[in-house]
């Protein structure tokens, strides 16, 4: 059974890590290098039933509005650059729900549990929710590096920051034309290194509240 979680708002974040077709004959696969946390996977499709996912496999989404959701009934996912779990994705895709789903929706972001998530996919136009409030080293590592479709950011509530958490995140995501808000107020080594880097259709800058910078 999918638990109850709600963030620090009150918001309700059952809704599992959900990606819809925009066009058709769109597909999602998720790709494993090295050795992820992946013995808990589950994938369900619109009209199906949780079943497990075996890293690898394609899902066809033939119509627009034809989606997959995916839940991970282990705490843990990637752990590192070399063991770590990366989408692939053909035609347009729109990113929603809660990518906590993939840590059995804890608000946790243990080390790394992102690296490379969504890296090079391009069909990728909006994104998930990220609603963790406690980061840990490198956990959103290049999550977006290099989706050149992407035209939202999510909101990124932490108030206190890990090493590393935001680096490359959104490296050359072309068509972001704002930054989310960035609340935190204690940093970390590299937190924001090249966050943004290449997001050349930015047009707006978020305010950075943190009265020391690390």
């Amino acid at each position: 059974m999918i638990p109850t979680v709600t963030n620090p708002l009150g918001t309700d974040y059952r809704q599992p890590l959900t990606l819809t077709a925009l066009s058709a004959s769109s597909s999602v696969t998720l790709n494993a290098t090295g050795s992820p946390v992946v013995s808990g996977l589950k994938y369900r499709t619109r009209s199906g039933s949780w079943q497990s996912y075996t890293t690898g496999t394609t899902v066809s989404l033939p119509s627009p509005g034809d989606y997959v959701q995916f839940w991970n009934t282990a705490g843990q996912l990637s752990t590192g650059i070399l063991d770590c779990v990366q989408f692939a994705m053909t035609g347009t895709i729109a990113g929603s729900g809660n990518v906590q789903s993939l840590l059995n929706f804890s608000m946790q972001a243990p080390n790394s549990c992102f690296i490379k998530l969504f890296q090079g996919c391009a069909s990728l136009i909006y994104s998930p929710e990220f609603p963790a409030t406690t980061l840990s080293g490198a956990c959103y590592y290049n999550t977006f590096y290099d989706c050149s479709a992407l035209l939202t950011a999510p909101a990124l509530p932490a108030t206190a920051l890990a090493g590393e958490c935001y680096k490359y995140m959104f490296y050359h995501c072309s068509s972001l034309t704002a930054m989310p808000a960035l609340p935190a107020t204690a940093l970390s080594y590299h937190c924001y290194k090249d966050m943004f880097n290449g997001c050349t259709s930015m047009a707006s800058m978020a305010v950075l509240p943190a009265p020391v910078l690390a």
